[in-house]
């Protein structure tokens, strides 16, 4: 950042110069100025909460003397949430000459050629997500019909009561959560082709005779071809989630009957991506580079630079709550006098965060380099429309050939710099259950004799589905990603 700034107070430095420094004696000055200035600035502030119950139920039945048969209960939330998003694409494309300053006598000359790009993304958001889902087909109370009153003969003599044979059938469960969470995002894209050729600033002087100082001075020429890119991204932001689903086909009281669960099956998925900048800066240049140049044998100050600056900086602010709970339920079942079958039961939880990303290319392909000339044997054509036709050789050249001071310079410069601060807590909970069932045979009170098939408790039997609990968290924190590519023609 440093580096940048000094270069940036050269180049203005340079153009200071040329007032302090110019000849006390100049008869003319002549000054070409081409400039181009982008500036974008994006400032976003935003603040969501959403609050989201959704329920669904077949159940908490009670039925006596039949069957008992309910539905499947499906329960589905999504809630989607995208603050905070900037997309921003400049682009410059030159062609033609550059501009070009000249002096037929002695004087000051001054060309410049400047493209300024700026753009600032800042973002503060917060999101809060409070989210609760639930799916029952449970909960039922299915009871057997009575048969005779104070009991009834059969063949094997008096029985008690009995309880003629029922059903309790539940259907499926299925809930199911989606969060997610786009937070602070912004899309950067500059790209400058200048394929005009560079500035030129030229004091063609033919006979001197003034003087200053007492020891004579020679004109001066400045020629400044620059390139300044800046991206700024600063991205501030918290989301908190809190998401709860459940699924449940149990929690049923059979009597005089088989008990059947359907599957519970519960699902919750919670994606945030906070902070994430994607900055892309290419600056092509094509053609001739600066031209500063005095012509004559006297000589002076010629000062020549091409600079390309880029900068880019990030800095970003992140802070994730989740508090997630999946449960899946098919057990809890009581069944007297029948067989007790419960469902699968399978909970899953996927938390991702990605916090704080930033990815960045800069690529600049120069031209050809300054020159830089004082002297009176260089080729030069000027011709009588008063341009200038120079064939200056490639890379950076500084020529005295004779008095004077020339300067030279090709620079480029790059700066990225990333700044990230995260804080993330997961609190997850899953858990699936199929069990803790209570099945009981059918009980005869036998008092005057229950005969040979109602001597003792017929047991009834118990099947248990699967269980199934999954949870998956995976965080993504503070990732950087830079690529700088410099290259000549």
């Amino acid at each position: 950042m440093k580096k940048f700034k000094l270069l940036m107070g050269a180049a203005i430095l340079a153009l200071a110069l040329v007032v302090v420094t110019a000849p006390a004696d100049a008869h003319s000055w002549a000054v070409a100025l081409d400039l181009i200035g982008v500036k974008v600035c994006n400032f976003n502030y935003g603040m969501v909460w959403n609050g989201v119950n959704t329920w669904a139920n077949t159940g908490w039945n009670t039925t006596s003397g039949g069957d008992s048969d309910t539905g499947n209960a499906t329960a589905t939330a999504s809630v989607s949430t995208d603050e905070n998003s900037n997309s921003t694409g400049v682009f410059i494309w030159e062609m033609g000459g550059g501009p070009v300053a000249m002096n037929r006598g002695k004087g000051v000359a001054i060309a410049a050629d400047a493209t300024l790009v700026g753009v600032c993304n800042f973002n503060h958001g917060m999101v809060f997500n409070w989210v609760s889902t639930g799916a029952n087909s449970g909960h039922n109370v299915t009871g057997g019909e009575m048969i005779g009153g104070e009991g009834h003969h059969g063949h094997h003599g008096h029985h008690g009561p009995d309880m003629d044979g029922v059903e309790s059938n539940t259907g499926n469960a299925t809930a199911k959560a989606t969060v997610s969470t786009s937070l602070n995002s912004n899309s950067t894209t500059v790209a400058i082709c200048d394929f005009e050729n560079g500035p030129m600033a030229v004091n063609w002087e033919r006979r001197h005779r003034g003087r200053c100082g007492g020891g004579g001075c020679g004109p001066l020429a400045v020629a400044l071809d620059l390139t300044a890119v800046k991206v700024c991204n600063f991205n501030s932001g918290m989301v908190m989630n809190m998401v709860d689903t459940w699924a449940n086909t149990g929690w049923n009281t059979t009597s005089g009957g088989d008990s059947d669960t359907g599957n519970a099956r519960a699902t919750a998925s919670v994606d945030t991506t906070m902070n994430t900048n994607g900055t892309c800066v290419m600056v092509k240049e094509g053609g001739s580079g600066a031209l500063a140049m005095n012509k004559g044998r006297r000589g002076g100050l010629a000062i020549a630079l091409e600079a390309d600056l880029v900068k880019v900086s990030s800095a970003n602010m992140g802070f994730v709550l989740n508090l997630v709970g999946t449960s899946a339920n098919t057990g809890h079942n009581t069944t007297s006098g029948g067989d007790s079958d419960t469902g699968s039961a399978v909970a899953s939880a996927s938390v991702v965060n990605d916090v704080n990303s930033n990815s960045t290319f800069v690529g600049i392909m120069g031209s050809d380099g300054a020159a830089a000339i004082n002297g009176g044997s260089t080729h030069v054509r000027v011709p009588c429309d008063g341009c200038v036709d120079v064939c200056d050789p490639d890379g950076v050249v500084a020529v005295n050939d004779g008095k004077g001071v020339a300067i030279a310079a090709d620079v480029d410069a790059v700066s990225v710099s990333n700044t990230n601060v995260a804080d993330v807590v997961n609190v997850v909970d899953t858990s699936a259950n199929s069990g803790n069932n209570d099945t009981g045979g059918d009980d005869c009170d036998c008092k005057s004799g229950c005969g040979d098939h109602h001597d003792k408790d017929e047991g009834g039997d118990s099947t248990t589905g699967n269980a199934s609990a999954s949870s998956t968290v995976e965080n993504t924190v503070n990732s950087n990603s830079t690529t700088v590519v410099i290259g000549g023609m």
